[in-house]
C-alpha cells in the first residue's frame, strides 16, 4: 500500500457503508487527497457502490455514483473521471446567439395528484377499459415502486444543478452537466410511465 501510494496516478475509492466505517481505508485515499487538494489532478476518485452518504472531507469530492445505473452507464461514468488530459465535450458547444426553448413533455403531472388529460377522455369516451383486480394491484405496486425513485432522482437533480451553479474547474462542470442530462433522461421516462398509471 505504501508502493501503491506513491507510485499510482489514480487512487479509487470504493465508497460504501462497510468502506466508511473502518479505520484502514482512511489514510489509504487521505494520501491521494494530500497530493491533490483541489482536485486539479483528480488524483483520487471516490466511487459510491451504494447510497451511502461520505463525511468530513470525502463530501467535498464530486464523487461518481455507479450503484443507480445500469452497467454500460457506470462503465461510462467511470472512464469519463479517468480520462487524461482536457475534459472535452462529446458534442460541438451551441452557437451563443438565441436560447433554443426547452423541450418538455406535453402533460406531466404532478405524482401525487391523479389528472385526467380532456383530449384522452374525449377521444376514449366510446371505449370501456377494463381491469380484473389483479391487473389493478400490479399497476399500484408498480407505481408505488416509481414514486419514491421519481422524489430521489429529482432530489438528486436539484443537489447536481446547484453543484453545477457552484463549481469553477471545467471538467468537474462538464462531469455534473453529464449527470445533469442522464438523470433529466430518467425523470422523464418515469413521469411519463407514471402518466400512464394516471
Amino acid at each position: 500500500m505504501q508502493r501503491a501510494a506513491i507510485d499510482a496516478t489514480r487512487t479509487i475509492a470504493i465508497l460504501s457503508t462497510l468502506y466508511l466505517e473502518k479505520a484502514f481505508p482512511q489514510p489509504e485515499w487521505a494520501a491521494a487527497f494530500a497530493q491533490d487538494p483541489t482536485s486539479a489532478q483528480r488524483k483520487l476518485i471516490p466511487v459510491r457502490a451504494e447510497d451511502c452518504h461520505p463525511p468530513g472531507l470525502l463530501a467535498q469530492i464530486i464523487y461518481i455514483d455507479v450503484f443507480n445505473c445500469e452497467e454500460t452507464e457506470a462503465q461510462q461514468r467511470l472512464l469519463s473521471a479517468v480520462t487524461e488530459g482536457r475534459m472535452k465535450p462529446a458534442q460541438r458547444p451551441r452557437f451563443p446567439g438565441k436560447v433554443p426553448e426547452r423541450l418538455v413533455p406535453n402533460h406531466v403531472p404532478f405524482p401525487g395528484v391523479p389528472t385526467i388529460n380532456p383530449q384522452l377522455v374525449s377521444s376514449t369516451s366510446s371505449l370501456t377499459i377494463s381491469v380484473t383486480p389483479w391487473q389493478r394491484r400490479q399497476l399500484e405496486a408498480r407505481r408505488e415502486t416509481l414514486l419514491p425513485e421519481w422524489r430521489l432522482r429529482s432530489q438528486k437533480l436539484k443537489q447536481l444543478r446547484t453543484a453545477l451553479a457552484i463549481a469553477t474547474d471545467p471538467s468537474t462542470k462538464f462531469q455534473l452537466e453529464q449527470q445533469i442530462q442522464a438523470e433529466e433522461a430518467h425523470l422523464t421516462q418515469l413521469a411519463t410511465e407514471l402518466d400512464t398509471f394516471e
